[in-house]
């Protein structure tokens, strides 16, 4: 279960039900924003940073994250070894 919070909330970064991660991608970069996750042992959540006048897309890829996921089936096998590399690498860490 260790790593289970990070990889739901990188997924919902990627794909939803009207664009691809790479469609997500480039809606913030267009702008100049940026669009991540964050995760703690028992939590996790989104954040979006762009300027005020881009506020409306910033909140629209957010709406599209929590509430149109598309979770889909390739996207995940690629983030779970991504995960599980990053909690490999945690372990050969002395101060994790």
């Amino acid at each position: 279960r260790r790593g289970a919070n990070a990889l739901l909330a990188s997924l919902l970064t990627k794909d939803t039900t009207r664009r691809s991660a790479e469609e997500v991608a480039a809606a913030i970069e267009a702008v100049g924003g940026s669009f991540g996750e964050f995760c703690g042992h028992n939590s996790f959540g989104l954040h979006a940073e762009v300027l005020p006048g881009d506020a409306a897309r910033a909140l629209e890829l957010l709406g599209d994250a929590v509430l149109r996921p598309a979770f889909r089936a390739d996207r995940l096998e690629i983030e779970r070894e991504a995960a599980l590399a990053a909690l490999k690498e945690g372990d050969d860490d002395v101060v994790t």
